[in-house]
């Protein structure tokens, strides 16, 4: 195992390898399915084929980066505007410009999307914490409707767990929406196992 990160100099060194899959995935804070909104989650997910390893990376909405223009030359702005502003292939170049990264693939979901793929699961088992089920009863006027322990969350409870920053900080946001891939991903693995696949 690396014990030093070898970090791309330039926009022209690009971290590559055959080996590697990298699956940007974009979670609109938008409602209106016709606008594009900031991105509330951008996650890398890479995929090491020879070695079976999947690595997830989030990227800080308010991280301030520098954004290709639209004309050239670039503009200091946070990440979660090169969307919204620019579509996909402004937010890809501007990955591509600060941190040498190629994505093969992107994956776009707004709230709705996201709650529609975890009900279609049966849901995601999370091990709330007190704090956390606190906060999103009431937050969401849910009464004691969540309470401390391992839960069964559906759709519009697990955006909700994902979402939760004031109690904490957006870095164990972007752990909470971590591990809400992680256990669709197991979910998704154990369906497509017991079917054969």
């Amino acid at each position: 195992e690396p014990t030093e990160w070898d970090l791309a100099d330039s926009p022209d060194e690009i971290i590559y390898s055959d080996d590697i899959i990298n699956i940007l995935l974009i979670g609109q804070d938008t409602r209106n399915e016709s606008q594009k909104g900031l991105t509330d989650t951008l996650i890398l997910v890479t995929v090491n084929t020879q070695t079976k390893r999947l690595v997830m990376t989030s990227f800080l909405r308010d991280m301030w980066v520098q954004i290709p223009g639209k004309n050239g030359g670039t503009y200091g702005e946070r990440i979660n505007t090169a969307y919204p502003v620019g579509g996909l292939d402004r937010l890809l170049n501007t990955l591509t410009l600060n941190f040498g990264i190629k994505v093969d693939h992107a994956v776009e979901i707004d709230f709705s999307g996201f709650q529609q793929v975890v009900d279609a699961l049966g849901g995601v088992e999370i091990e709330l914490t007190k704090k956390e089920a606190k906060h999103m009863n009431d937050q969401y006027g849910w009464g004691s409707r969540l309470s401390e322990g391992l839960r069964n969350l559906n759709g519009e409870e697990a955006l909700a767990y994902a979402r939760i920053r004031s109690i904490d900080s957006d870095i164990a946001r972007s752990n909470r929406q971590r591990v809400v891939l992680m256990k669709l991903f197991e979910k998704v693995k154990t369906i497509t196992t017991d079917m054969g696949f």
